[in-house]
């Protein structure tokens, strides 16, 4: 190891100066951080059911897959647990969750399900 270039001093020094500097000026409240977004662009909550626009559309098959179980939300995204993290704009929801309803007769093999 030696004695370090005098030009690394110098960049050294401008850049903890420059750092101190940015520190007084958010100090004083010149520079902001950005916040979070103060609304959200859904009204998707955690347990909610969705559905999720495919990413290629084909023909004879659904623009949407679902639905999907929400796990965790932000302002912006949603993760279902069968997808992911997807942004707010390819979601549609909340949507109720199908319910099927089993018919059959006591002694007879044939079962009806409905929606």
């Amino acid at each position: 190891f030696s004695e370090p270039d005098p030009e690394d001093c110098v960049i050294d020094e401008y850049v903890s100066q420059l750092a101190e500097h940015r520190n007084q000026l958010w100090e004083h409240g010149l520079i902001v951080q950005r916040p979070p977004l103060d609304l959200k662009i859904h009204k998707v909550k955690p347990g909610d059911w969705i559905l999720i626009k495919v990413w290629k559309e084909e023909t004879l098959k659904p623009n949407w897959e679902g639905p999907c179980l929400v796990l965790l939300t932000t302002e912006t995204a949603v993760r279902t647990a069968e997808r992911g993290w997807t942004h707010a704009s390819r979601i549609k929801g909340p949507v109720t969750r199908p319910h099927w309803k089993v018919i059959s007769t006591p002694g007879d093999t044939k079962i009806t399900l409905t929606r």
